[in-house]
């Protein structure tokens, strides 16, 4: 996957972010930014699968009735401080359910680290990071000729950066890359993964 966009959000927001989540949990600032790194990715291959249902105007949509603003990327120290309830409204308007069990089982192989803390670190990170893209999307949008409001600066980072194949981007993340298993069928991927959570292969 392209990574244009999670440079830019490691190298804008990295140390802040890592420092704020280690005082947050049990992680150190270094696993912290490696979460940053692997979520990253993550939500705008899930925001890539929806703007295939809904449209470029509906991933918008989306994310205004999520409460998101590009301010979020501005303001971690608030972000932190409202905490779960605050933000796990934003993190169900990218991961539904079932792929938010899946991410936090991954993030929890991947760090050695139990679910109930990985289930933790996604209402905090995955703000941040929609706020980074908000933000990014206006400066795009500004930069080009065409399009309307902030969809077609996001348009254009979904396009180049987010790959649309979320789960096998959560393979990647406990595989420290792709491999073969990301040419498996979906099914496939996730009894893959699931048989490495509880200790078969």
């Amino acid at each position: 996957m392209n990574d244009h966009f999670t440079k830019s959000l490691l190298e804008s927001h990295g140390e802040q972010v890592s420092s704020k989540l280690s005082a947050a949990t049990d992680l150190t600032p270094e696993q912290s930014m490696q979460a940053l790194s692997a979520l990253s990715p993550l939500v705008l291959s899930s925001l890539k699968r929806r703007q295939a249902e809904v449209g470029a105007s509906g991933i918008e949509e989306l994310l205004a009735q999520a409460g998101i603003t590009a301010d979020q990327a501005d303001n971690v120290d608030d972000v932190f401080e409202k905490g779960l309830a605050g933000h796990s409204s934003q993190t169900r308007a990218v991961f539904d359910d079932e792929t938010q069990e899946q991410t936090a089982q991954a993030l929890s192989k991947k760090f050695n680290i139990g679910g109930a803390l990985a289930k933790q670190i996604l209402p905090m990170l995955v703000p941040v990071i929609l706020g980074m893209l908000l933000k990014k999307g206006g400066q795009e949008k500004a930069s080009q000729s065409s399009g309307s409001g902030l969809t077609g600066g996001i348009s254009s980072i979904l396009d180049r950066d987010g790959d649309g194949s979320i789960i096998d981007d959560i393979a990647g993340m406990v595989l420290g890359g792709g491999g073969s298993a990301a040419t498996q069928s979906r099914g496939g991927i996730l009894q893959w993964i699931l048989s490495l959570f509880l200790g078969r292969k």
